[in-house]
């Protein structure tokens, strides 16, 4: 679920046949994109405009859309640690087409607080594993949960079937995971925050 920066045009098309604005602010996927998609009828590309997925030829004229995520401030998954964010400012639509234009930013801040804060307050006790893959994704800046559940139906375990806890364990010892986030973890190795 989601848009990101290398999906290709007909599938961003078809996720936005029924947004009629031409700029799309999104968010969900924690990833920076500033990005123009077109969908011109001649290409033969079909449209889903229907919730249910059943795909339709729609007549008319070429659509295009400005689509842009600010990124994440506190969670961001595109491998940069750094708080992102985005400006958006009007300006004319012959200078940028939709008449928005984005200015995507980063800030470094001391993650360690946040960190500790895991521990100190009973969350990654509390949350068990889906915590720890959230700390871990704190740490990484990079996708853990999605890389934990991939991991695991590639190796033919489920979970929910098998149990989340025992799963883990075994994610975390064959793949080395878990040495992978402590050898970037501020609070573990004094790395720079």
């Amino acid at each position: 679920v989601g848009l990101y920066r290398n999906q290709p045009e007909e599938k961003v098309a078809a996720e936005l046949a029924g947004v009629p604005e031409r700029t799309f602010v999104t968010a969900h996927t924690h990833v920076q994109i500033d990005r123009h998609v077109t969908w011109q009828p001649a290409d033969g590309a079909e449209l889903s405009t229907h919730p249910h997925g059943e795909m339709q030829r729609p007549d008319g004229p070429a659509r295009h859309w400005h689509i842009v995520n600010p990124g994440s401030v506190g969670l961001p998954l595109n491998r940069q640690t750094e708080a992102q964010f985005a400006v958006i400012e009007s300006v004319d639509p012959a200078l940028e087409p939709g008449g928005w234009a984005v200015t995507h930013h980063r800030v470094a801040y001391d993650r360690a607080a946040a960190l500790d804060a895991y521990a100190r307050r009973g969350m990654l006790e509390a949350g068990g594993v889906m915590s720890h893959l959230f700390y871990w994704e704190l740490v990484t800046a990079e996708v853990e949960i999605i890389y934990f559940y991939r991991w695991a139906y590639e190796n033919g375990l489920d979970p929910d079937r098998d149990g989340l806890q025992t799963v883990f364990a075994q994610y975390d010892q064959r793949t080395g995971r878990g040495q992978y986030v402590r050898e970037r973890d501020p609070l573990h190795n004094g790395a720079a925050r």
